[in-house]
């Protein structure tokens, strides 16, 4: 108290003062707000209230109720079971205050129940290999009578992309396609994977890819 007197009356320096008494700045403006206040009696630690007893609590007769229901239906969730329990004990609960007693009573929704454990995110492309893999599609975002159609082509690994219009899907265009893609892409392309139609499964797509040793893995879809 003596330091804190001095440090009030300027004769100490703050930064002295949380040097000396082993607390930082923040403390030390909190123990002089409080002495200001309060005197010496204020920087008594104080005992936390303690809190009454919530008044709205679920009887444990019906928690224990609510624990066998929930392990009998045990592919049910907490909607149903509020009916399920209406129906059987004709006792109507929230079904948030169902799930509330469940978890609080280590029944489910805790790190052993499956509900809540974290789902693995699905990988989409599993290549670390730029041009080891390329997905190549025919799109028509205006509809296939307008006479515009997108060439496009994404590699599994780097997630780049390609894409070139025409005015129709044939061997042809597929073949132009083919050129310009292997002009532009920044990596050698070692497999190319497409749908079963006519644009790219014909010979002279087939022989094309066949001559620039590129393989071609034809997918049903």
């Amino acid at each position: 108290m003596k330091l804190l007197e001095e440090v009030l009356a300027k004769s100490v320096k703050k930064v002295e003062a949380a040097e000396r008494l082993g607390v930082s700045r923040v403390t030390l403006d909190k123990w002089l707000c409080r002495y200001r206040r309060y005197g010496a009696g204020g920087l008594c630690r104080r005992q936390p209230k303690k809190r009454p007893p919530a008044r709205n609590r679920t009887p444990e007769i019906v928690e224990q109720l609510v624990e066998q229901i929930a392990e009998e239906y045990w592919y049910d969730g907490v909607e149903i079971l509020s009916d399920r329990l209406f129906k059987e004990s004709g006792i109507r609960l929230h079904p948030v205050t169902i799930y509330r007693v469940l978890k609080r009573r280590g029944a489910r929704y805790d790190d052993r129940w499956t509900g809540t454990k974290k789902r693995q995110k699905i990988q989409l492309y599993a290549h670390k290999q730029a041009g080891k893999e390329l997905q190549m599609d025919t799109k028509y975002p205006f509809g296939y009578k307008v006479g515009k159609v997108f060439y496009t082509v994404i590699d599994d690994a780097t997630r780049w992309t390609y894409a070139k219009a025409y005015p129709t899907a044939n061997q042809a265009n597929t073949l132009d396609f083919l050129a310009h893609l292997r002009d532009r892409a920044p990596f050698d392309i070692q497999k190319i994977r497409t749908d079963n139609g006519t644009e790219f499964i014909g010979h002279e797509v087939r022989a094309y890819l066949a001559q620039k040793e590129t393989v071609q893995n034809s997918v049903s879809g």
